[in-house]
């Protein structure tokens, strides 16, 4: 309430120029602050609390469940029309990311934070011309359903994408990978044990672990 009121620039502007009040904007530099000042608020043990933190310092940069689609003129300055499904918003979210990072870099080099970011959607291809600070760790989300790993044209696309979140991050990666996809499209059954040994088997000494995210029968 407090946001919609006092910096409604934070909040993804739509096409028609209204704001969409449950995505946040992450190409206005308000975004960028509001963050912060929640960092600050989290060290000084100072309320509100907005900003995502983990006891352990984790700081999450997890968008809303919906595709980034903001039209303010700092995100359409970083919109990618040839990223395709998986990458249009790439740089938006990336840009965010980097300056976030490099600021708390800065700012609070002895606090030990990680900027945990989860590529996903729009957003799930790692863009080109990045090179996070140490302080960046990613996990990324397998859109297209780990199952679906079998077909050798979406297993090696995305491994390539793994193998570039790491190079932009410097780190290993997290995983998030979707049992529920395509179970929830069908009521056959299908095992994919080997698929599952494949990629682990090929990427155990780049991923630190995986969350499984799963529902309906599968």
């Amino acid at each position: 309430k407090e946001f919609k009121t006092d910096r409604p620039e934070v909040f993804q502007q739509k096409k028609d120029g209204s704001r969409q009040y449950d995505v946040l904007c992450y190409g206005n530099p308000k975004t960028l602050e509001t963050y912060l000042e929640g960092i600050q608020n989290f060290i000084d043990k100072k309320k509100p609390l907005y900003t995502p933190i983990t006891p352990n310092k984790a700081i999450t940069v997890s968008p809303a469940d919906v595709e980034i689609a903001c039209y303010c003129p700092d995100c359409r300055k970083l919109w990618d029309d040839k990223g395709g499904q998986y990458g249009n918003a790439s740089r938006v979210m990336a840009t965010f990311v980097d300056k976030l990072s490099r600021t708390i870099k800065e700012r609070w080099p002895d606090q030990g934070f990680t900027v945990i970011f989860l590529p996903y959607l729009n957003y799930t291809t790692a863009p080109d011309g990045f090179k996070f600070p140490d302080n960046v760790e990613v996990q990324i989300c397998g859109m297209p359903g780990l199952a679906s790993y079998k077909e050798p044209a979406i297993r090696d696309e995305e491994q390539v994408n793994i193998e570039k979140w790491m190079a932009l991050s410097g780190r290993k990666i997290q995983n998030w990978h979707y049992c529920v996809w395509p179970a929830h499209k069908t009521k056959a059954a299908y095992q994919y044990p080997h698929v599952i040994k494949d990629f682990y088997l090929r990427n155990r000494d780049k991923t630190i672990g995986t969350f499984i995210n799963g529902d309906f029968n599968h």
